[in-house]
């Protein structure tokens, strides 16, 4: 039986005269055991709070910034609401009109290419990137430089550029060594009447 043990978790902490038993090793590791699955659960919490608090204060600053025509810092944030229809490339049947980014008719297709700015960043980062698109609208894929990002989900909402109630749809992509970003958005109608995008925001993390 040790003599001493640890302030925070009582663990064993031997003196040379102490009796060295297997039950005392068993009881320290339980304690660790236990310690460390705590510290994953929190983790894992954090992990998932970052990102969608990150999400709902970047939807705040938008709708002020937007509010007061200024532009948002191009650090570790990108935000595009078609606005300004000379920041982004168009192809094929794209169009911006009226602030949404669209293309028209069953069976057409489009393209969307943003300017290649400049982040920052010079380590690996995760990027995710929120889309906000008309309830009717096909659901569009976005390539961060040219790397196919990966959905993982979608929520009813409005967007922050006042597009009005709509599916918000969100992709990740694990990034190494990245200093710029360029966002496509191609766009397929398929046998819809439409696809309509009224604003994405994408984050580095």
């Amino acid at each position: 039986m040790p003599t001493n043990r640890t302030d925070n978790y009582a663990l064993s902490q031997w003196e040379r005269s102490d009796r060295i038993l297997m039950e005392d090793f068993n009881a320290d590791n339980a304690k660790i055991d236990a310690a460390l699955r705590g510290l994953e659960e929190r983790v894992s919490l954090l992990y998932r709070a970052v990102p969608n608090l990150a999400f709902y204060l970047g939807q705040l600053a938008i709708t002020d910034l937007s509010r007061h025509r200024k532009n948002m810092p191009q650090r570790s944030m990108l935000y595009e609401d078609f606005s300004i229809p000379e920041f982004s490339t168009l192809s094929g049947s794209a169009q911006i009109k009226d602030g949404v980014l669209q293309v028209v008719g069953a069976g057409q297709t489009g393209r969307m290419q943003s300017l290649n700015i400049s982040i920052g960043y010079k380590e690996r980062a995760q990027a995710k990137l929120w889309l906000h698109r008309h309830e009717d609208s096909p659901r569009v894929t976005p390539l961060l430089n040219e790397s196919e990002m990966k959905y993982t989900g979608s929520f009813h909402g409005s967007s922050a550029s006042g597009g009005g109630n709509g599916w918000i749809d969100e992709f990740t992509l694990d990034c190494q060594s990245i200093t710029s970003a360029q966002v496509t958005l191609p766009m397929d109608c398929g046998k819809r009447e439409f696809v309509k995008i009224h604003d994405y925001a994408l984050f580095f993390f």
